[in-house]
């Protein structure tokens, strides 16, 4: 049922609180009801609120009217919001549909676990209400916790615990499964749901009722009962129980509110998220607001004081606009009268030019005469340029001739000229031919004298051939040396080639290291800062202080990093260490007082004690772990000691996977026994192992999933490898020497063959000598036999050469052809010469027509002389009247273009202003009344001493501001009203129900502590100004001289806060639509009293018909307690030291109930649990 409230007023931050009735408190008649009426009575208790509530009166602003039409459609929509229906909750006990079998739909009805953490298999039957599981600790309780929530479909992270799936199947073990069967809804089957597990990978398989289903398919049918795993105040697991404690009250209220949507609630976390969003928004946008509003004020009140400054800057501004308007208008009005001038000798110029030509006319019939005569003596020219360009062609042809007949007597005369020396020639042959006999006589008697003698040549040969074998034979040796030579240069360059690779891997070792300090720089500036100034400093300290481990150290694989990072603190990572006081304390003064750098040192000794690690690393191996954690560290040995003594990496083991640990036989190791082994590391999880101070001193152990590494995924430097390679370069280095050494070697035997081979090349050179002296006599006698047979042809050549006579005849041939062409020539030449007489004939004919048209055009010139001379004069004013006009025009053109370019210079405003000026004067003035105006205005401005343009620029920068300002506060103020009707809304519906769920709430608590004689109480803590900060706040009271405390870590003890947790719940849990609750070991650190009461408040509020099931965890149980027929108990008996023959619960129990009740039949009370394996639970 929902009720309207239309005319609901929207809240403000100023209205008062909404006024709620107290409701009074029933009177009991027990005890404890008058204990806590006194209580009410004395001020202990405080008021709860009750009911709906009827709202927070809030008026309406009215809008201003230029908003009014702007904002009638948001109105019109925020008025549809405030419509909304505020529904009404019944947060009565909720009456639950049950099976005829007591169940509700939802509940568990089995739960199976297979090779599930501490279980090999169990399979358990739990009771429709109240469920007490017991049993000692380490025998599987909270596992079975476990199997309800991961059965269910929920991740680890619900339960507190180990972070993947794959650490809940037991120890060696490969897969395990969960099965939980729920009640299903009224006329349905039930669901069962099973969940397979890998220890191998991450993932799950599941099936609803025996077919494969999806996470969120199983999820869906959960969901679908009510079931909330994920609240932890429907489902508190153990290792939740002290954060559920520890939770502010913001945070309650948050838990509270998604227990309350089980019962049917409304949104409530919803509808606060959203009024903590809006609400935000509106402190905002407040802020923001007022801001604004401050700063139009500041700004407005700014622009007032610069009003009076600004006017006179206007009047200022206007007077320079006036001077710049005349500036601007003398420049027109001197091209006013430039023009003017321009104008009249335009008009001088056309009538002078009008004279000019009317002279020309008259003139005319004189220059048509003179155009004839001139043209008759233009043609006598003409012709007799003819006649000089023909004479000119006949005088170059006459000398053509002239030119041929001297080459042909010089042809002639070198023809007589060879006449006259065949003699001489004929003379030379015969001597030549007489010379070549003498020369064949001589070779011929050389040659008669026989050829060269050979002897000794063949000794010369056999000898050379020796002194060749013998050098070649060194030469192999020197070709030896020289394999030896390159064989050694090529090692040498191997040689050089390592050491440049090692270096070059250092190299890289280094880098990684670099990266890490320029991470660490990102972190920590000064511990960066401290490292440079050590690397440049390291000569001044007496021993190597040893850099902080963040850069020095690394692991010996990547995937132990998380692993180290996990147990070494950032402080521990970023520590120098120094290996004597001295350096310490120069080290600390140098970087610490001085440098005033903020950092970590210390001076390391080395104490044995401290070093000793608890077992042998083979021990530790063999339980299956890697070794402990500093042994998969590398760095200076220093620093790794100084990691020993801070985080104690020698003393906790480290594996990479944990399926490889023996946990139990790590559990029963001496050394772990003896508590020497707190903490260890297996995969990806951190486990820190603690042990009870009181009774059997058992041990617990907590784990914490590991973050992934971020420093050493860097690699650091590896000492060992860095080690090897310099080994590398120093066995190379010794080697290098080695060689050179051979090299000398070498060389010495290479200069002992190198002078052998020079001795032999000298015996070779001497016999190469003899034999060349006796093979120049061999070819010289050759060269004779050639020069003989040479003679012979040449002596026939000139034998056979034609005689004197016939080449006289050849000469007088060519005498009679040259006479011949010569006497052509001459008649040729001779005709020309008389066509070039002819041609000076005509020469002189055209002259005298030339002289003839000359003197004609003289005779006319005299005629025209007097009219030329007035056109002279005529044409001499035009030129200087074309001058007069040619300057006005410059004149006029050059002011034009200065006006104009003036006038194109200035912005639109002042060009306008201009025009009107010009536009108002009926007779444009003169340049002299615009100049004094000018100077008249100038002077106005000297008087005027307003400030310069900066304070008009403030001005009005600061009215744009302004004028922004408001437009962003008007927009502002509506959005921030739309934001404060929003949350009036929603607070309606929010606060109301919310009121109401608490109010019931506090009704059951409070009867609760009424129950136990002690008070309590439940109310809601309201902070107007932050709805995040709106929170449950729980009052308690356990003795009679104290009055009601807010319920806090510090107030209470342990077991007092535990009582009160427990109840809250209870009472929480009475409203709830959830079929089942769990709660683990809320009962820890209770006393008797308190626990008693808790049991049996407990099983008051589980037992009853509207009750749900109800899992409690406990490992004892007082005696004495009550208990209901509604109750189950189910005892677990589990462990590998149990005996299933005699530690068989059920046959113990059966043989208990027959002894103690003489035997009889006990049929109706059979075990809960029938465990195969060792887990036996039964009632």
């Amino acid at each position: 049922m929902a009720r309207r409230v239309p005319d609901s007023p929207t809240p403000s931050d100023d209205s008062p609180e909404p006024e709620h009735e107290p409701e009074q408190e029933a009177e009991h008649a027990s005890p404890r009801g008058a204990k806590r009426a006194r209580a009410n009575e004395s001020g202990d208790a405080h008021v709860r609120a009750g009911g709906k509530g009827k709202g927070r009166a809030r008026q309406e602003e009215e809008e201003e009217k230029e908003e009014e039409e702007e904002q009638q459609q948001g109105e019109g929509e925020e008025e549809q919001e405030e419509q909304e229906e505020v529904p009404e909750f019944n947060f009565e006990p909720v009456e639950h549909a049950r099976h005829p079998d007591g169940y509700i739909p939802g509940s568990i009805v089995r739960v199976a676990l297979h090779n599930f953490v501490t279980y090999d298999h169990v399979e358990f039957r739990p009771g429709p209400h109240l469920n007490m599981v017991i049993g000692p600790n380490g025998t599987g309780k909270s596992t079975i916790v476990c199997g309800i929530a991961l059965g269910l479909g929920w991740t680890p992270k619900v339960l507190g615990r180990a972070s993947e799936i794959m650490s809940f199947v037991k120890q060696g073990h490969e897969k395990g499964w969960i099965e939980i069967e729920l009640k299903g809804h009224i006329g349905e089957r039930n669901s069962v749901i099973r969940r397979s597990i890998n220890a191998d990978n991450k993932g799950s398989e599941y099936s609803l009722n025996g077919k494969s289903a999806t996470q969120d398919k199983i999820k869906q049918t959960v969901s679908s009962y009510g079931v909330q795993v994920g609240n932890l105040c429907s489902f508190l697991p153990q290792d939740k129980v002290v954060e559920f404690a520890q939770m502010s009250p913001q945070q309650l209220l948050r838990e509270t509110q998604r227990a309350a949507e089980g019962v049917g609630a409304g949104d409530l976390t919803a509808w606060h998220e959203e009024l903590i969003r809006l609400g935000e928004q509106k402190k905002e946008l407040g802020k923001a607001l007022a801001g604004d509003e401050d700063e139009r004020k500041t700004k407005a009140d700014a622009n007032n004081l610069l009003y009076k400054e600004v006017e006179r800057y206007k009047e200022r501004e206007a007077l320079e606009r006036q001077i710049k308007v005349l500036e601007l208008m003398i420049p027109f009005a001197r091209y006013s009268v430039a023009k003017a001038t321009y104008d009249q000798a335009k008009v001088e110029r056309k009538r002078l030019n009008d004279i000019v030509k009317e002279i020309e006319r008259g003139n005319r019939p004189l220059e048509e005469a003179r155009s004839v005569l001139t043209d008759r003596q233009s043609k006598a020219e003409g012709r007799r340029k003819a006649a000089d360009d023909a004479f000119t062609k006949l005088g170059a042809d006459i000398t053509k001739k002239s030119r041929a007949l001297g080459k042909i007597e010089e042809e002639m005369e070198t023809v007589y000229n060879k006449m006259d020396s065949i003699k001489t020639d004929e003379k030379r042959r015969k001597e030549k031919i007489k010379k070549l006999h003498t020369d064949l006589e001589k070779a011929q008697k050389f040659i008669d004298n026989g050829a060269p003698s050979d002897e000794g040549l063949d000794e010369i040969n056999r000898e050379l051939n020796a002194s060749s074998e013998e050098r070649r034979r060194v030469g192999q040796k020197v070709h030896a040396l020289q394999d030896q030579y390159r064989d050694i240069e090529e090692e040498g360059n191997r040689l050089h080639a390592t050491i440049d690779r090692a270096r070059e891997r250092i190299a890289r070792l280094e880098d990684g290291k670099n990266r890490r300090l320029q991470k660490l720089a990102g972190a920590d500036k000064d511990t960066a800062k401290a490292i440079h100034l050590l690397r440049e400093n390291k000569h001044r300290f007496k021993q190597e202080v040893f850099e902080p481990a963040y850069v020095s150290c690394s692991v010996v694989h990547p995937r132990y990093a998380a692993g180290i990072e996990s147990l070494v603190n950032f402080n521990q990572m970023k520590t120098f260490v120094c290996q004597n006081q001295e350096d310490y304390d120069m080290f600390t003064a140098q970087l610490i007082d001085k440098g005033k750098l903020r950092l970590n040192v210390v001076h390391a000794v080395f104490n044995p004690d401290v070093m000793r690690q608890p077992c042998s690393r083979d021990e530790i191996q063999a339980i299956g772990f890697d070794g402990f954690a500093i042994d998969v560290m590398e760095g200076p040995e220093q620093v790794l000691h100084f990691l020993k003594g801070a985080a104690y990496l020698h003393r906790i083991p480290i594996a990479t996977d944990s399926r490889s640990v023996n946990f139990d036989a790590l559990e029963n190791h001496e050394a772990y026994r003896r508590q020497e082994i707190r903490r260890y590391v297996a995969g990806t999880e951190s486990y820190v192992v603690a042990w009870s101070r009181y009774g059997a001193r058992t041990a617990s152990t907590s784990t914490k999933s590991i973050k992934p590494a971020q420093t050493f995924v860097d690699p650091g430097v590896d000492e060992d490898a860095k080690r090897a390679l310099e080994r590398e370069i120093e066995e190379a280095d010794a080697q290098l020497k080695t060689n050179e050494a051979k090299v000398q070697e070498l060389t010495a035997q290479d200069k002992k063959f190198r002078d052998e081979a020079d001795e032999l090349k000298a015996t070779k050179d001497s016999l190469i000598r003899a034999k060349e002296e006796i093979m120049a006599e061999r070819r010289k006698y050759e060269k004779a036999i050639v020069q003989l047979n040479t003679l012979k042809a040449n002596l026939k050549r000139e034998e056979a050469a034609p005689s004197a006579e016939s080449e006289r005849q050849g000469l007088m041939k060519k005498i009679r052809k040259g006479t011949k062409n010569k006497y052509t020539l001459v008649l040729e030449q001779s005709a020309l010469v008389q066509d070039a007489v002819r041609n000076i004939e005509l020469q002189e004919e055209f002259g005298l027509n030339i002289v003839q048209a000359n003197a004609n055009l003289a005779a006319l010139d005299s005629v025209g002389n007097e009219t030329n001379e007035r056109l002279k004069q005529a044409s001499a004013e035009l030129h200087d009247a074309n001058a007069v006009y040619e300057r006005a025009k410059a004149e006029s053109a050059q002011q034009l273009h200065l006006a104009k370019s003036l006038l194109n210079d200035v912005d639109e405003d002042l060009r306008a202003a201009f025009v009107r000026a010009r536009g108002d004067e009926e007779d444009e003035k003169s340049v002299e009344q615009l100049e004094d105006e000018l100077a008249e205005a100038r002077a106005n401005l000297d008087l005027n001493t307003a400030s310069n343009g900066a304070v008009m620029q403030t001005y009005e920068r600061r009215k744009a501001e302004i004028e922004r300002l408001e437009q962003a506060i008007h927009s502002k103020t509506t959005k921030l009203r739309k934001i404060t009707k929003r949350i009036g809304v929603i607070r309606n519906q929010w606060e109301p129900t919310l009121q109401g769920l608490i109010h019931r709430v506090s009704e059951r608590f409070s009867a609760a502590f009424d129950r136990i004689g002690c008070a309590g109480d439940v109310s809601l803590r309201k902070d107007e100004e932050n709805y995040e900060n709106w929170a449950i706040e729980i009052r308690v009271k356990f003795r009679d001289n104290e009055q009601l405390q807010l319920l806090t870590a510090q107030r209470q003890s342990g077991g007092e806060r535990s009582l009160s947790t427990i109840l809250y719940l209870m009472s929480l849990t009475e409203l709830s639509k959830s079929p089942f609750s769990l709660v683990d070991e809320i009962n820890q650190g209770m006393d008797q009293r308190a626990e008693r009461l808790v049991h049996n408040q407990m099983v008051e509020v589980t037992c009853n018909r509207n009750a749900g099931q109800y899992f409690l965890i406990t490992p004892k149980l007082l005696p004495g307690l009550t208990y209901h027929r509604k109750m189950k108990i189910l005892c677990i008996n589990n462990g590998e030291w149990l005996d299933v023959e005699t530690g068989n619960l059920k046959s113990l129990l059966n043989n208990f109930l027959k002894k103690s009740q003489g035997g009889g039949d006990q049929g109706d009370r059979k075990p809960v649990i029938n465990a195969n394996g060792t887990a036996v639970a039964a009632h």
